[in-house]
């Protein structure tokens, strides 16, 4: 059973990063039993990560080895919904190290472990409600870093990733994947219309 329900616990600490709560997330105690609620663990890692990193604090480093000791201990048959979640912790992995990588104040390493992160995000399989929260952090980023005055952040990028999530929905392709792919879509839909 807790294959397929503990990994709902975990969804806590995406409302809380949404939120900007830094300090809650650093005062939660973590669960007793941390092999029934091993993925629950891993994202409170992940969650404290993304907190220690938004308030600049130290001790980002010894959650980043926490959080990777925690996802050691999730089995590859605990799931949300329908998406392992050993997946969603690899996201979580590339989105807390591009998180501080953007704090220290390294645009180019945060904007690449992002994209990787979006890769992977892009490999999980559909599901509704998400399973990964934090959708378009490399846009997100790009709004509040001035890439020619390299400017400190002000906001944590899975805070604002997140709220890009619930964000209306764009109004077209070119807004959600680019010039270059909205090409190809808008190419590819002519065709099927053509074709029928």
């Amino acid at each position: 059973m807790a294959d397929f329900f503990e990994s709902y616990v975990s969804i806590r600490q995406h409302v809380l990063i949404r939120f900007g709560k830094w300090r809650e997330i650093i005062a939660q105690d973590l669960p007793d039993d941390r092999d029934l609620y091993c993925n629950t663990v891993a994202m409170m890692h992940y969650a404290k990560g993304v907190a220690h990193a938004a308030l600049d604090d130290v001790p980002v480093a010894a959650e980043q080895a926490l959080f990777r000791e925690a996802v050691k201990r999730v089995p590859k048959s605990r799931y949300l919904h329908n998406m392992p979640c050993l997946q969603l912790l690899a996201v979580a992995e590339e989105m807390l190290e591009g998180e501080i990588a953007y704090h220290r104040g390294d645009p180019d390493a945060a904007f690449a472990r992002l994209r990787a992160a979006i890769a992977l995000e892009d490999d999980l399989p559909y599901d509704e409600p998400w399973g990964w929260i934090s959708r378009s952090a490399t846009r997100s980023v790009r709004c509040c870093w001035s890439r020619t005055a390299r400017q400190k952040p002000k906001r944590s990028i899975a805070r604002i990733s997140a709220s890009a999530a619930h964000s209306p929905a764009p109004k077209s392709a070119r807004t959600i994947c680019g010039p270059a792919r909205a090409r190809t879509a808008s190419s590819a839909a002519a065709r099927l219309r053509r074709q029928r």
